[in-house]
């Protein structure tokens, strides 16, 4: 079949590879994009969080009605709206709803596979991205450019670090660097130090771009929720 032939040239699970086709043939490639890369992932949710009624409270505006999918959708997309503002921090929004950070990181960065994968088999669109205008071009440059300085100041940091392990107790063990920073190491000085997951997504992503296409991303009207559900299902279930 014509689908089975496109399927056998993405190197993906089958699962995912007929929700990307289907996604892109009926033009909702945006949210199944998601849906697809957090199916992929292991869940962002922390089992802590099950018995942390602050956890469930903040989180509860987030869950879909529409199943685990859905809500992976809406988890995704508002943790985006947080990390392209300027101000908000993704770490404490994430940790407040009982999420792991780093899931979401690994999303996004799969999302981004499977967009390219598209495009390099022709069924999806490579719009032009990145400001039009030449003082948002410039803008752009200067802000990637401090973000490789970061990126290099923490590597360096990191390099010059000699980390020796330190026994705090009969079951754990922690590093402390011969500079006594042990409380940056071990976490403790978090806020304080750069936040490098933060940077390495803003040098990977275009954030606007991942902005523009989550406030967009779906809409939970009838038709359209009901057109995801099964594509979604119909790679889930395939019989």
């Amino acid at each position: 079949t014509p689908i089975g032939s496109l399927l056998a040239k993405l190197p993906v699970d089958v699962m995912i590879g007929k929700m990307l086709i289907l996604g892109s043939l009926f033009s909702v490639v945006g949210p199944i994009l998601t849906i697809a890369a957090g199916l992929s992932v292991q869940s962002p949710f922390l089992r802590r969080a099950q018995n942390d009624p602050d956890c469930s409270t903040a989180r509860k505006p987030l869950e879909s009605e529409h199943g685990d999918p859905f809500t992976l959708l809406n988890v995704f997309n508002e943790w985006v709206q947080i990390k392209s503002g300027k101000s908000a921090n993704s770490r404490k929004w994430s940790r407040r709803r009982g999420l792991e950070e780093q899931r979401l990181y690994e999303m996004a960065n799969l999302r981004h596979q499977f967009k390219e994968l598209l495009k390099d088999h022709g069924l999806l669109e490579d719009p032009v991205s990145g400001p039009s205008d030449s003082y948002g071009r410039l803008q752009a440059r200067r802000e990637r450019k401090h973000l490789y300085l970061l990126k290099r100041q923490h590597e360096e940091t990191e390099g010059r670090k000699r980390k020796v392990l330190k026994l705090q107790d009969e079951d754990t063990m922690a590093y402390s660097s011969d500079e006594g920073n042990a409380a940056e190491v071990s976490g403790v000085g978090e806020a304080n130090s750069v936040d490098i997951q933060d940077i390495k997504f803003k040098l990977r992503h275009n954030i606007e771009e991942l902005q523009a296409s989550s406030s967009k991303s779906w809409d939970q009207s009838g038709q359209h929720i009901t057109l995801l559900k099964l594509i979604v299902c119909r790679g889930l279930y395939p019989q």
